[in-house]
């Protein structure tokens, strides 16, 4: 089988619900649709890590970006960010392209959008960010219907643009 040599990025909660602040988590598990329209893509997935609950834990209640705006996490979001860079640089040594990031609206951490998160500020320095397809899922998504729709169709869209580049 040939391969896409196209991967996306992941925030976490995408695929893993389970690690959301407990009040804000919004599917048992993973964004059901979502997923079945990121594997229905051919686009490899790499998800990236739950920082909130590496830096505080499962346990943890829910917090602005300014409480975690913080040195030891300020500094856990850049290795993390460089890490991501080297698995960029070993796709881009195979000849496979990371073409796109998908986020988190309004989280204090992994928002790409309108008040960026810590962690993505952090994806922000590195090299490969400035060429990336990115859209935030928003923080209305599985909360109304007509709004669900009509994210999923601009989901849909964003891929179906990625594709064609």
């Amino acid at each position: 089988m040939q391969r896409s040599k196209k991967v996306l990025f992941l925030a976490h909660c995408v695929m893993n619900q389970n690690t959301v602040v407990s009040p804000l988590a919004r599917a048992e598990g993973a964004f059901e649709r979502i997923t079945s329209m990121l594997a229905a893509s051919g686009f490899g997935l790499e998800i990236l890590p739950c920082l909130e609950m590496r830096h505080l834990g499962m346990k943890r209640e829910p917090m602005s970006k300014e409480e975690y705006d913080v040195l030891a996490y300020r500094q856990l979001c850049g290795q993390e960010a460089a890490r991501a860079q080297g698995i960029v640089d070993c796709f881009w040594d195979a000849g496979i392209q990371v073409i796109g990031l998908v986020g988190i609206g309004e989280s204090p951490t992994c928002s790409i959008g309108n008040k960026r998160g810590c962690f993505m500020e952090a994806l922000a320095r590195e090299p490969f960010w400035e060429d990336l397809g990115k859209i935030d899922i928003p923080a209305f998504y599985l909360k109304d219907k007509t709004a669900t729709e009509f994210f999923e169709t601009t989901f849909r869209e964003w891929l179906d643009n990625l594709t064609c580049e």
